[in-house]
């Protein structure tokens, strides 16, 4: 049987390494110049070894940001809008700014402009686990010769436990050679398990407390020993049919057919990534919202979050899509009103 690819394997590489990453669409030289400054009529200052420490006031009105700039605290100041686009950290911004749970605002030092329980509440994330299998050497040069042999996005699939009715995708599957073994990276990306964000004090160099609550909702850890005992023995039997090198060790056949066993070793091997998700969660504010369908923080003018956290729910794949839309449906919106 042969199979007719739309264009050579080649240009489907070439095609691969051409992609345009975020920092290659918002970055390169046709956007700005090396010491952040826009090109092209661009409106657009980028401000290298800074840290926003709070965002700044009139009233309930947003104008401004606080800075620490190469040890100098600055203050920048917006004609407009606000945009806070800082990832895991706006959270923590939003409480070093005063808004947040008061009662933790109030632990810390910091005066409460805006009490919303909900700032760092839903924090969600995707599981991570690994299987190693050893595998056949001469595979290896291969392998390392061609990065995308394995292709970086991996596989979809749908949770075994919801059953022939319910394909929706729900675990990713993601290939990777390291020490001379292949590892398959393992996603559950429909966790029910929901985490905090909680500021510790008012110095903004301190990390906040971040709990993802990973597995703490039992029927996550359900899933993720199913996908274990229903893809991972799959592709082990498979593989071993093919080449008899490759052979499951980690956990071994005899760990995932032992619940206790196996449960164990999910907990005892589990990996992190950067998936966060939710803990400024899109919605209204008595339905445990930070911000509207447009970003605006609940109870502030010209204050906006433009990030994966202000998604209201799960995504069921890696975190930069959903953050590339969010970023360009808010920016649509603001040119649309007029605040370009």
């Amino acid at each position: 049987m042969t199979l007719e690819l739309p264009f050579d394997l080649l240009t489907a590489g070439n095609y691969i390494k051409n992609l345009m990453g975020s920092s290659t669409a918002f970055l390169s030289s046709d956007i700005m110049t090396p010491n952040g400054i826009g090109v092209n009529g661009r409106k657009l200052r980028v401000l290298y070894k800074t840290t926003a420490l709070r965002i700044l006031f009139r009233g309930k009105t947003a104008n401004g940001v606080e800075l620490l700039k190469e040890g100098k605290r600055i203050q920048a100041f917006a004609r407009k809008k606000v945009i806070i686009s800082a990832g895991i950290n706006s959270a923590q911004l939003l409480m070093l700014s005063g808004i947040g749970p008061s009662q933790d605002l109030k632990q810390a030092g910091i005066k409460v402009i805006f009490d919303n329980p909900n700032v760092g509440k839903y924090l969600t994330n995707h599981t991570l686990n690994t299987a190693t299998f050893t595998m056949n050497q001469k595979d290896l040069p291969e392998l390392e010769k061609d990065p995308f042999a394995l292709y970086t996005g991996g596989a979809f699939l749908p949770n075994p436990l919801s059953g022939k009715k319910n394909q929706r995708r729900a675990v990713q599957l993601i290939g990777i050679v390291s020490e001379g073994n292949l590892n398959i990276a393992i996603l559950f990306l429909q966790p029910k398990s929901r985490g905090s964000i909680k500021i510790q004090n008012n110095d903004p160099p301190k990390i906040v407390l971040a709990d993802e609550g990973f597995l703490d909702n039992e029927s996550d850890l359900e899933s993720v020993k199913v996908i274990y005992r229903t893809y991972i023995k799959h592709i082990a039997e498979s593989l071993s049919k093919i080449d008899s090198t490759y052979q499951l060790v980690s956990p071994t056949i005899e760990i995932i057919n032992d619940d206790e066993q196996l449960e164990d070793f999910i907990k005892e091997n589990f990996g992190h990534n950067h998936h966060q998700q939710s803990s400024l969660r899109m919605a209204p504010l008595n339905l445990g919202g930070v911000v509207d369908s447009f970003g605006r923080v609940h109870g502030f003018n010209n204050l906006i979050v433009a990030d994966a956290k202000i998604i209201p729910f799960t995504v069921d794949g890696n975190t930069s899509a959903a953050a590339f839309l969010i970023g360009y449906t808010i920016a649509k919106h603001l040119i649309q009103e007029g605040d370009r």
